[in-house]
Protein backbone atom coordinates (compact mmCIF):
# COMPACT_ATOMS: atom_id res chain seq x y z
CA UNK A 1 0.00 0.00 0.00
CA UNK A 2 2.73 2.46 1.17
CA UNK A 3 4.79 1.65 -2.10
CA UNK A 4 2.04 3.02 -4.33
CA UNK A 5 0.92 5.45 -1.97
CA UNK A 6 4.61 7.17 -2.31
CA UNK A 7 4.20 7.31 -6.19
CA UNK A 8 2.51 10.68 -5.48
CA UNK A 9 4.90 13.74 -4.21
CA UNK A 10 2.40 14.79 -1.59
CA UNK A 11 1.67 11.52 -0.19
CA UNK A 12 5.55 10.18 0.12
CA UNK A 13 6.22 14.19 1.68
CA UNK A 14 3.29 13.03 4.19
CA UNK A 15 5.15 9.56 4.79
CA UNK A 16 8.23 11.55 5.80
CA UNK A 17 6.21 13.72 7.65
CA UNK A 18 4.53 11.02 9.94
CA UNK A 19 7.60 9.15 10.53
CA UNK A 20 7.30 6.43 7.79
CA UNK A 21 11.12 5.85 6.99
CA UNK A 22 12.24 3.64 9.92
CA UNK A 23 9.82 1.73 9.85
CA UNK A 24 10.35 1.14 6.00
CA UNK A 25 13.93 0.61 6.47
CA UNK A 26 13.41 -1.88 9.42
CA UNK A 27 11.04 -3.80 7.26
CA UNK A 28 14.32 -3.52 4.53
CA UNK A 29 16.19 -5.24 7.17
CA UNK A 30 14.44 -7.87 8.70
CA UNK A 31 11.25 -8.42 6.58
CA UNK A 32 10.52 -11.23 4.64
CA UNK A 33 11.18 -11.36 1.34
CA UNK A 34 7.80 -9.53 -0.77
CA UNK A 35 7.69 -7.14 2.33
CA UNK A 36 11.39 -6.66 1.97
CA UNK A 37 10.73 -5.34 -1.82
CA UNK A 38 7.42 -3.58 -1.53
CA UNK A 39 9.57 -1.55 1.64
CA UNK A 40 12.51 -0.79 -0.90
CA UNK A 41 9.67 -0.12 -3.47
CA UNK A 42 8.56 2.84 -1.69
CA UNK A 43 11.86 4.06 0.12
CA UNK A 44 12.75 4.36 -3.36
CA UNK A 45 10.18 6.24 -4.61
CA UNK A 46 10.50 8.77 -1.33
CA UNK A 47 14.50 9.10 -2.46
CA UNK A 48 12.91 10.53 -5.39
CA UNK A 49 12.25 13.76 -3.55
CA UNK A 50 15.74 15.82 -3.40
CA UNK A 51 14.51 16.77 0.26
CA UNK A 52 13.80 14.10 2.02
CA UNK A 53 17.51 12.72 0.81
CA UNK A 54 19.38 13.43 3.94
CA UNK A 55 16.80 12.18 6.24
CA UNK A 56 16.71 9.15 4.30
CA UNK A 57 20.62 8.95 5.07
CA UNK A 58 20.69 9.80 8.31
CA UNK A 59 18.26 7.09 9.24
CA UNK A 60 20.28 4.48 7.61
CA UNK A 61 19.11 3.70 3.98
CA UNK A 62 22.78 3.77 2.68
CA UNK A 63 23.84 0.23 4.19
CA UNK A 64 20.51 -1.08 3.80
CA UNK A 65 20.21 -0.37 0.07
CA UNK A 66 23.58 -1.69 -0.24
CA UNK A 67 22.56 -4.88 1.64
CA UNK A 68 19.68 -5.42 -0.36
CA UNK A 69 21.74 -5.29 -3.84
CA UNK A 70 24.30 -7.61 -2.49
CA UNK A 71 21.69 -10.14 -0.66
CA UNK A 72 18.28 -9.41 -1.81
CA UNK A 73 16.81 -12.87 -2.35
CA UNK A 74 13.79 -10.87 -4.77
CA UNK A 75 15.21 -9.21 -8.09
CA UNK A 76 12.81 -6.20 -7.49
CA UNK A 77 14.63 -5.42 -4.21
CA UNK A 78 17.98 -5.11 -6.26
CA UNK A 79 16.49 -3.40 -8.68
CA UNK A 80 14.65 -0.62 -6.24
CA UNK A 81 18.09 -0.58 -4.27
CA UNK A 82 19.74 0.30 -7.22
CA UNK A 83 17.20 3.08 -8.64
CA UNK A 84 17.95 4.55 -5.08
CA UNK A 85 21.49 4.66 -5.00
CA UNK A 86 20.73 6.24 -8.20
CA UNK A 87 18.55 9.11 -6.69
CA UNK A 88 20.76 9.36 -3.58
CA UNK A 89 23.63 10.26 -5.52
CA UNK A 90 21.79 12.25 -7.96
CA UNK A 91 23.18 15.78 -6.18
CA UNK A 92 24.44 15.23 -3.20
CA UNK A 93 28.51 14.90 -2.55
CA UNK A 94 28.30 14.00 0.72
CA UNK A 95 25.92 10.81 0.32
CA UNK A 96 28.11 9.91 -3.40
CA UNK A 97 31.02 9.83 -0.55
CA UNK A 98 29.12 7.90 2.29
CA UNK A 99 27.82 5.49 -0.58
CA UNK A 100 31.74 4.71 -1.95
CA UNK A 101 33.06 4.91 2.29
CA UNK A 102 29.94 1.95 2.49
CA UNK A 103 31.38 0.11 -0.21
CA UNK A 104 28.61 1.20 -2.84
CA UNK A 105 30.53 1.13 -5.90
CA UNK A 106 31.88 -2.78 -5.50
CA UNK A 107 28.30 -3.39 -4.66
CA UNK A 108 27.08 -1.54 -7.84
CA UNK A 109 29.71 -3.31 -9.70
CA UNK A 110 28.82 -6.90 -8.90
CA UNK A 111 25.13 -6.83 -9.69
CA UNK A 112 25.87 -5.08 -13.14
CA UNK A 113 27.74 -8.24 -13.83
CA UNK A 114 24.85 -10.16 -14.42
CA UNK A 115 23.10 -11.28 -17.60
CA UNK A 116 20.95 -8.04 -17.80
CA UNK A 117 22.88 -5.13 -16.49
CA UNK A 118 20.37 -2.96 -15.22
CA UNK A 119 19.62 0.96 -16.41
CA UNK A 120 19.76 2.10 -12.57
CA UNK A 121 22.62 0.71 -11.11
CA UNK A 122 24.96 2.16 -14.10
CA UNK A 123 23.15 5.36 -13.69
CA UNK A 124 24.74 5.31 -9.76
CA UNK A 125 27.77 4.45 -11.21
CA UNK A 126 27.86 7.75 -13.47
CA UNK A 127 27.08 9.47 -10.00
CA UNK A 128 29.73 7.97 -8.38
CA UNK A 129 32.76 7.37 -10.46
CA UNK A 130 34.26 11.60 -9.99
CA UNK A 131 33.88 10.82 -6.30
CA UNK A 132 36.58 7.54 -6.59
CA UNK A 133 40.07 7.71 -7.54
CA UNK A 134 40.70 6.20 -11.09
CA UNK A 135 43.19 3.55 -10.25
CA UNK A 136 40.63 2.47 -7.78
CA UNK A 137 37.77 2.04 -10.07
CA UNK A 138 40.08 0.16 -12.60
CA UNK A 139 40.95 -2.41 -9.44
CA UNK A 140 37.34 -2.87 -8.82
CA UNK A 141 37.30 -4.12 -12.56
CA UNK A 142 35.12 -0.84 -14.08
CA UNK A 143 36.51 -1.73 -17.43
CA UNK A 144 35.50 -5.19 -18.03
CA UNK A 145 31.91 -4.70 -16.73
CA UNK A 146 31.24 -1.19 -18.86
CA UNK A 147 32.09 -3.77 -22.02
CA UNK A 148 29.60 -6.12 -20.75
CA UNK A 149 26.65 -3.43 -20.20
CA UNK A 150 27.84 -2.10 -24.10
CA UNK A 151 27.51 -5.38 -25.09
CA UNK A 152 24.34 -6.80 -23.15
CA UNK A 153 22.59 -3.62 -21.74
CA UNK A 154 19.61 -2.19 -23.17
CA UNK A 155 19.71 1.47 -25.65
CA UNK A 156 19.42 3.66 -22.15
CA UNK A 157 22.21 1.35 -20.30
CA UNK A 158 24.41 1.50 -22.82
CA UNK A 159 24.15 5.44 -23.25
CA UNK A 160 24.38 5.59 -19.36
CA UNK A 161 27.97 3.22 -19.33
CA UNK A 162 29.30 5.48 -22.46
CA UNK A 163 28.45 8.79 -20.02
CA UNK A 164 30.92 6.58 -17.55
CA UNK A 165 33.39 6.33 -20.25
CA UNK A 166 33.28 9.61 -20.62
CA UNK A 167 33.68 10.74 -17.33
CA UNK A 168 36.46 8.50 -16.63
CA UNK A 169 38.67 8.91 -19.92
CA UNK A 170 40.77 11.92 -18.44
CA UNK A 171 44.05 10.31 -18.12
CA UNK A 172 46.05 8.79 -21.01
CA UNK A 173 46.24 5.71 -19.03
CA UNK A 174 43.02 5.45 -19.11
CA UNK A 175 41.99 6.62 -22.76
CA UNK A 176 44.16 3.46 -23.78
CA UNK A 177 42.50 0.94 -21.47
CA UNK A 178 39.48 2.14 -22.41
CA UNK A 179 40.94 1.02 -26.34
CA UNK A 180 42.14 -1.92 -25.33
CA UNK A 181 39.22 -3.53 -23.75
CA UNK A 182 37.51 -3.12 -26.97
CA UNK A 183 35.10 -0.08 -25.85
CA UNK A 184 35.97 1.45 -29.54
CA UNK A 185 33.64 -0.88 -31.52
CA UNK A 186 30.92 -0.99 -29.18
CA UNK A 187 30.65 2.84 -29.06
CA UNK A 188 30.70 3.46 -33.25
CA UNK A 189 27.80 0.98 -32.95
CA UNK A 190 25.75 3.09 -30.55
CA UNK A 191 26.00 5.70 -33.08
CA UNK A 192 23.98 4.22 -34.67
CA UNK A 193 21.29 4.27 -32.09
CA UNK A 194 17.82 6.08 -32.58
CA UNK A 195 17.93 7.48 -29.49
CA UNK A 196 19.54 10.84 -29.11
CA UNK A 197 21.18 11.36 -26.43
CA UNK A 198 22.27 7.65 -26.98
CA UNK A 199 24.17 8.67 -30.16
CA UNK A 200 25.35 12.19 -28.35
CA UNK A 201 26.63 10.15 -25.20
CA UNK A 202 28.66 7.85 -27.80
CA UNK A 203 29.83 10.72 -29.90
CA UNK A 204 30.70 12.47 -26.53
CA UNK A 205 33.07 9.14 -25.36
CA UNK A 206 34.65 8.89 -28.65
CA UNK A 207 35.98 12.61 -29.22
CA UNK A 208 37.16 12.31 -25.71
CA UNK A 209 39.33 8.83 -26.83
CA UNK A 210 40.42 9.67 -29.93
CA UNK A 211 43.42 12.02 -28.37
CA UNK A 212 44.98 8.58 -27.53
CA UNK A 213 47.08 7.79 -31.41
CA UNK A 214 45.72 3.91 -30.67
CA UNK A 215 42.14 4.65 -30.14
CA UNK A 216 42.40 6.95 -33.74
CA UNK A 217 44.07 3.89 -35.23
CA UNK A 218 41.05 1.96 -34.40
CA UNK A 219 38.41 3.89 -35.63
CA UNK A 220 40.41 4.53 -38.82
CA UNK A 221 39.88 1.20 -39.39
CA UNK A 222 36.55 0.52 -38.40
CA UNK A 223 34.78 0.06 -41.40
CA UNK A 224 31.63 1.70 -40.20
CA UNK A 225 33.22 4.83 -38.02
CA UNK A 226 33.08 6.88 -40.98
CA UNK A 227 29.40 6.71 -42.11
CA UNK A 228 27.97 6.83 -38.81
CA UNK A 229 30.37 10.30 -37.91
CA UNK A 230 28.94 11.33 -41.22
CA UNK A 231 25.46 10.98 -40.22
CA UNK A 232 26.08 12.98 -37.46
CA UNK A 233 26.15 16.01 -39.26
CA UNK A 234 22.56 16.10 -39.98
CA UNK A 235 22.12 19.60 -39.33
CA UNK A 236 18.75 19.68 -37.58
CA UNK A 237 18.34 21.45 -34.36
CA UNK A 238 17.35 18.29 -32.40
CA UNK A 239 20.75 16.46 -33.50
CA UNK A 240 23.11 17.72 -30.72
CA UNK A 241 25.58 15.13 -31.37
CA UNK A 242 26.89 17.35 -34.67
CA UNK A 243 29.71 19.22 -32.95
CA UNK A 244 31.27 16.16 -31.76
CA UNK A 245 31.08 14.07 -34.76
CA UNK A 246 32.88 17.40 -36.20
CA UNK A 247 35.50 17.12 -33.17
CA UNK A 248 35.66 13.47 -34.61
CA UNK A 249 36.39 14.18 -38.46
CA UNK A 250 38.47 16.88 -37.96
CA UNK A 251 41.12 14.50 -36.13
CA UNK A 252 40.52 11.84 -38.64
CA UNK A 253 41.18 14.29 -41.44
CA UNK A 254 44.69 14.11 -41.54
CA UNK A 255 43.89 10.73 -43.68
CA UNK A 256 43.46 11.17 -47.16
CA UNK A 257 41.56 7.94 -47.05
CA UNK A 258 39.42 9.37 -44.50
CA UNK A 259 38.64 12.37 -46.23
CA UNK A 260 37.78 10.51 -49.41
CA UNK A 261 35.23 8.46 -47.07
CA UNK A 262 33.49 11.64 -45.36
CA UNK A 263 33.44 13.12 -48.86
CA UNK A 264 31.74 9.84 -50.63
CA UNK A 265 29.51 9.76 -47.59
CA UNK A 266 28.04 13.39 -48.22
CA UNK A 267 29.80 15.38 -45.53
CA UNK A 268 30.68 18.03 -47.82
CA UNK A 269 26.74 18.94 -47.95
CA UNK A 270 26.33 18.66 -44.44
CA UNK A 271 28.91 21.06 -43.90
CA UNK A 272 28.14 23.71 -46.19
CA UNK A 273 25.22 24.24 -44.34
CA UNK A 274 26.81 24.15 -40.89
CA UNK A 275 29.11 26.27 -41.70
CA UNK A 276 26.57 28.96 -42.76
CA UNK A 277 24.77 28.68 -39.15
CA UNK A 278 28.44 28.71 -37.94
CA UNK A 279 28.72 25.85 -35.81
CA UNK A 280 32.00 25.36 -34.47
CA UNK A 281 34.93 23.41 -36.57
CA UNK A 282 32.70 22.90 -39.23
CA UNK A 283 34.01 25.68 -42.02
CA UNK A 284 37.53 24.31 -40.82
CA UNK A 285 36.56 20.74 -41.65
CA UNK A 286 34.73 21.93 -45.17
CA UNK A 287 37.60 23.99 -46.33
CA UNK A 288 40.15 20.67 -45.30
CA UNK A 289 37.57 18.20 -47.33
CA UNK A 290 37.15 20.44 -50.32
CA UNK A 291 40.75 21.04 -50.82
CA UNK A 292 41.10 17.64 -50.62
CA UNK A 293 38.69 17.20 -53.23
CA UNK A 294 40.36 19.47 -55.58
CA UNK A 295 43.76 18.05 -55.36
CA UNK A 296 42.31 14.75 -56.69
CA UNK A 297 40.52 16.76 -59.18
CA UNK A 298 43.85 18.31 -60.32
CA UNK A 299 45.45 14.95 -59.97
CA UNK A 300 42.86 12.99 -62.31
CA UNK A 301 43.48 15.82 -65.01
Amino acid sequence: MLQRLSMSSDAACAIVRHGGIRPLIDICQTGDSVTQSAAAGALKNLSVLSEVRQTLADEGIVKVMINLLDCGTVLGSKEYAAECLKNLTATNDHLRQSIVTEGGLKSLLTYLNNPIPQEAAVGALRNLVRSVPVDSLLSFGLLPCLVHVLKEGVLGTKQAAASVIYKVSGPAEVKKLVGEFGCIPLLITLLEAKSTGARVAAAQAITILMSCPQNARELKKDEKSIPNLVQLLDPSPSNTAKKYAIACLLMLSSSKKCKKLMISHGAIGYLKILSEVEVSGAKKLLERLERGKLRSLFIRK
